[in-house]
């Protein structure tokens, strides 16, 4: 029973670090989301950010404006 704990934390620390790893490829989106810009483009007075696509929050996963 030991044994087993142990092996499914393992697999889950695996696991976090491969979502951990996917995240921070897909620049700070989830794997399964999509980086997009919003603004009103290079000429516009507001400065333009990026956020993940379906994301809830303002600025997507990482909550950070991204200067285009």
């Amino acid at each position: 029973m030991k044994n087993a704990a142990i092996a499914t934390c393992i697999v889950a620390l695996l696991l976090a670090l491969l979502l951990l790893g996917a995240t921070t490829k897909n620049e700070g989106c989830l794997p399964w989301q999509e980086r997009v810009g919003v603004g009103d483009g290079v000429f516009g007075e507001e400065q333009d950010f990026s956020k993940c696509a379906g994301s809830r929050l303002p600025f997507g996963w990482a909550a950070l404006p991204v200067p285009h």
